[in-house]
């Protein structure tokens, strides 16, 4: 066996090791964390997540998220989650290249989030083990964790100004809440321009579009019992989930399947910027394999979630506010090299081509006639 060999061999192994010590400790933790026979309840869970509470009647809220070359997305997506009341972030970093890694490295040095190298092992879907290791590091630092993605804002509704105003409201016997998506779409963007996502793509499909009844979770971390997937959280006995208008989760299908039977946008909801431009889409997303699978996307996932019939930006006092927030995070970057401190730039060299020739090669279903 050459060098190159035995070096390769021990990385899978130092790899397996690692996802072996994820899942012990994570089983350890659960134990450590699920009520017994004389304290089981929600009682039980609303007391070991009180313990994070930061102010009287004002639950902490955590967010953690498996993230893979959101380079240029990352300030944007960390500022805005702040000004809804996020006060953790909890990030596995992917194996990126494009200077992520830098970016939460000088972000972790600051205090602003807890950043987690997490290279998966090859052949293996990372998401689930990365979900199980950000678990742990959040611990009982927060009342409540959301688990989403880079593409994925949280968006208080209903006259809520902080996502954090709204749980604190929730009883003691709710341990988890499925925010549905709502789906944005390119806005007809070829390019991907200047400014936030939050600018870019104003416009979302109607409720009723079938994506938008996929969700995700916020729960309380003691009240978890496993990770069926990233849409879905089981929860100990006895705790409930419910949707953003607070009843109980109407779930389609098979029971945690991440998809409710009705799209509900009532306190909180998910925007989800699942494509955004179309030299975004197919430069930089579609050459990622999926973290839940470790598949490639088809071409065809494009349309299936480029909506735009519904014109519905953010405020202008909430992209005021974002720029500005943007901008403080920029700061702590000073040590960086000047690309990292300005990584939306990046976007500005990715290829522009004819959409025609784009919807050419999706229609095909073959990546590889996409002209570059």
């Amino acid at each position: 066996m050459g060098l190159r060999q035995t070096a390769e061999r021990l990385d899978r192994l130092r790899r397996a090791a690692r996802q072996a010590l994820s899942r012990a400790l994570w089983w350890v933790w659960l134990r450590q964390r699920r009520p017994g026979p004389a304290a089981a309840g929600p009682g039980a869970c609303a007391a070991r997540a009180g313990a994070a509470t930061a102010t009287a009647g004002v639950p902490t809220l955590g967010v953690m998220a498996m993230m893979r070359n959101e380079a240029p997305y990352i300030l944007e997506w960390i500022a805005h989650h702040r000004l809804v009341g996020v006060s953790r972030f909890y990030i596995a970093d992917n194996g990126s290249d494009d200077g992520l890694g830098s970016i939460l490295a000088a972000l972790d040095r600051a205090g602003v989030v807890r950043r987690i190298d997490f290279p998966g092992t090859p052949g293996t879907p990372p998401q689930k083990h990365g979900h199980r290791a950000l678990i742990l590091a959040a611990g009982t630092e927060v009342d409540w964790l959301a688990a989403i993605d880079a593409d994925e804002f949280i968006e208080p509704r209903a006259g809520y100004r902080r996502a954090t105003d709204w749980l604190q409201t929730l009883p003691a016997e709710v341990g988890g809440v499925a925010m549905n998506w709502a789906c944005y779409g390119s806005a007809g963007r070829n390019a991907p321009g200047e400014g936030l996502v939050a600018e870019r793509f104003p416009r979302r499909g109607h409720d009723a579009r079938a994506p938008n009844r996929h969700y995700k979770m916020i729960v309380r971390p003691a009240c978890i019992r496993r990770m069926i997937s990233p849409h879905h959280l089981e929860l100990a006995e006895g705790f409930a989930i419910v949707d953003s208008n607070g009843n109980p989760l109407a779930e389609a299908g098979r029971k945690a399947s991440g998809r409710s039977r009705a799209c509900v946008w009532g306190a909180l909801r998910l925007r989800h910027y699942a494509v955004k431009s179309r030299s975004e889409f197919f430069f930089r997303k579609l050459p990622l394999r999926r973290t839940t699978s470790g598949e490639l996307r088809s071409p065809g996932y494009f349309a299936a979630h480029d909506f735009n019939e519904v014109p519905d930006p953010f405020p202008g006092p909430h992209l005021e506010a974002l720029k500005a927030e943007v901008e403080r995070l920029r700061a702590l970057l000073s040590d960086l090299p000047e690309p990292l401190r300005h990584p939306e730039r990046m976007l500005a060299a990715l290829p522009v081509v004819d959409p025609q020739a784009l919807d050419a090669a999706v229609a095909a279903g073959d990546p590889a006639l996409i002209p570059r």
